[in-house]
């Protein structure tokens, strides 16, 4: 198992590098429609309510995936 901190210090890599992958990753997805957790493509017409609809607007997540993290 990766362990972020040690590994990438281990590496030679600083964690803010690290982190602006993740981020990256994260706003590619988003870009292509899908979900940045799960990879999946975003129903935006499936969502169940006015709140869940703002939480896609602000973190780009699938309704499947904000019921499992909220």
């Amino acid at each position: 198992m990766f362990n972020f901190i040690t590994d990438s210090a281990a590496s030679g890599n600083s964690i803010s590098m690290g982190i602006s992958d993740i981020l990256e990753g994260y706003a590619a997805e988003r870009a292509k429609g899908n979900c940045p957790f799960c990879k999946k493509p975003v129903n935006k017409d499936g969502f169940d309510d006015e709140v869940s609809r703002r939480e896609y607007e602000i973190t780009g997540l699938c309704l499947a995936c904000q019921k499992e993290t909220f």
